[in-house]
């Protein structure tokens, strides 16, 4: 960069006849040469002025410069990360697990969108990803009271990007009235149904008086991918006509796995499914009408029943299952085991039961009676191996009579029944707890040999943790070094949930439990006071 010389200063003896006139008194003459003087500065200032602010400028075009440098940089040096290092087909399965649900609600960016407007290379990678906008959920009741046209345009926009891939919806109209005109919900819909070839995994929740709406005409026979299928119907006191059916889903040939569940009158009362192919039913109501599907379910092989209606508009008949594997069902009273006597599944290696509790009470029976679970049992003749047993009064006793009828049982997970005091454990106690303990030295036959997933909820207070470590002790047998019980699995994982106090430390037992994880073993412990939250946990995980 080339500099201009500054201007020259006066002369030095031009200074020395000014720097005189500060001593003597200033004649005509001498003010001539002060202006003059005067008027060369003014000039010789603008020059500089302007010099400086020419470099000044050229400083601000460098630091520009320098900082435009800087950002290429960074922008470039980003490209050493790791995740640019990472394959596309590597970045697009993260992707994935990201936008495994979109949804789509005022002010909030779904997944797909958000990563969409990253960087240009994962726009590209994303828009070139139909999957990635294959997934939507619409909860009506966050768009109500709302100008409805950006989510039928974020809706349209998601049909155009998903292309061909299979469609995973979970639509909760609830609160939702197809009379409304200003905020009228059937033009989203309409654009889902438009692409209903597509339809994969549905969950719809709605008002059932919505359910023959001309919306959803098109649906019928116009499903030739849906597989999972999750309905809820609220009737909201409205009445319901027993002889209204609901076919929209009557001709679904890959459909396997159903969800049908109502807040008032039973779904399976009025919708008509290819129950034929159903392989996996989740479903409530009268349990006469259960047991109508069951006998239109022959390959049925997981079923749950979340709740059951009382047993008083007919009679049950003998319904044999023979390909169901799992059975799980929530039993708030003693007459919610009244189906039992009536069930036969030969093939049957898993069953589940909740009982009824709710926060520190228990509202569900006082007294288990075995005979009907035993007694299902021993018809069935089948070889159980995984049990469940949750909140359900049961003794220590019964329990260990229930288990001698599973020789072949691997996992096995009681919750106890916990009362309002917390104070007592009916199930996991010291004589249950030796119950299970394996015998090393004695020729005995071993309880439960193949174990080899245990999980214990259970009272802090109650606790006996020198039992409990000799009985984990026992079946922990990584090298069957004891060819005397070499018939004995070793145990996989042990998971243990304890219920104490709020300001109640945690069990002593937890801390030695880590030398087994550090063996090898898989343990899981956590110590509460919330018990509720653990029965929507224990849903999910079961």
């Amino acid at each position: 960069m080339n500099i201009k010389p500054i201007p020259r200063i006066p002369s030095s003896s031009r200074l020395s006849t000014l720097k005189g006139l500060l001593r003597n008194t200033v004649t005509a003459a001498d003010r001539s040469v002060i202006n003059q003087f005067l008027v060369d500065g003014e000039k010789e200032l603008q020059e500089f002025q302007v010099e400086i602010s020419r470099l000044q400028t050229a400083i601000l075009a460098l630091e520009a410069r320098r900082e435009g440098l800087k950002q290429m940089m960074e922008k470039y040096r980003s490209l050493l990360s790791p995740i640019h290092r990472m394959p596309l087909e590597v970045l697009t399965n993260i992707f994935k697990f990201y936008c495994n649900v979109n949804v789509l609600e005022i002010g909030t960016l779904s997944p797909a969108m958000t990563l969409s407007a990253v960087c240009g290379k994962w726009r590209e990678l994303t828009l070139n990803t139909p999957s990635l906008w294959a997934s939507l959920s619409i909860c009506y009741c966050s768009w109500e009271g709302y100008e409805l046209e950006p989510l039928i345009q974020l809706t349209q926009l998601f049909m155009e990007r998903s292309k061909t891939s299979p469609l995973t919806l979970d639509l909760d109209f609830f609160t939702s009235d197809f009379d409304e005109e200003e905020y009228d919900p059937k033009p989203p819909l309409a654009i889902l149904v438009q692409h209903s070839s597509r339809w994969y995994d549905v969950r719809w929740c709605f008002m059932r008086e919505q359910m023959n709406h001309p919306t959803f005409e098109p649906l019928r026979s116009h499903l030739p991918m849906l597989q999972y299928l999750d309905i809820r119907a609220n009737d909201e006191g409205n009445p319901v006509d027993e002889d209204d059916t609901w076919d929209l889903f009557s001709d679904c040939p890959c459909l396997h796995t159903v969800t049908l569940l109502s807040m008032g009158f039973p779904l399976s009362d009025t919708i008509l499914l290819p129950w034929q192919q159903i392989t996996v039913l989740t479903v409530d109501g009268n349990l006469v009408k259960i047991f109508r599907i069951l006998s239109h379910c022959p390959s049925l092989r997981q079923l749950k029943l979340p709740s059951m209606g009382k047993l008083s508009t007919g009679h049950l008949y003998d319904v044999q299952s023979q390909e169901l594997l799992s059975l799980s069902f929530k039993a708030s009273n003693a007459k919610d085991l009244s189906f039992l006597p009536y069930l036969m599944a030969p093939q049957l290696t898993s069953i589940g039961i909740q009982g009824g509790y709710f926060g520190r009470r228990n509202r569900g029976f006082d007294r288990w009676d075995e005979k009907p679970l035993t007694g299902f049992l021993a018809r069935s003749s089948c070889s159980i191996t995984i049990l469940r047993l949750q909140w359900l009064p049961i003794t220590d006793t019964q329990t260990t009579l229930l288990l001698g009828l599973m020789p072949t049982l691997r996992v096995l997970s009681i919750w106890e029944c916990t009362h309002a005091n917390l104070a007592k454990n009916h199930v996991i106690t010291p004589s249950f707890l030796n119950r299970l303990t394996v015998d090393h030295v004695g020729l005995d036959t071993v309880f439960l040999p193949q174990l080899t997933e245990l999980e214990f909820c259970v009272v802090n207070e109650d606790l006996d943790q020198r039992a409990l470590l000799q009985m984990l002790s026992s079946r922990w047998l990584p090298d069957h070094q004891n060819d005397h019980r070499a018939d004995v699995n070793c145990l996989q994982s042990f998971s243990l949930i304890v219920v104490g106090k709020k300001e109640g430390p945690s069990p002593e037992c937890f801390a030695l439990l880590q030398h087994f994880s550090n063996s090898g073993l898989r343990i899981t412990t956590m110590y509460t006071h919330e018990v509720t939250s653990l029965a929507l946990n224990f849903v999910h995980m079961h």
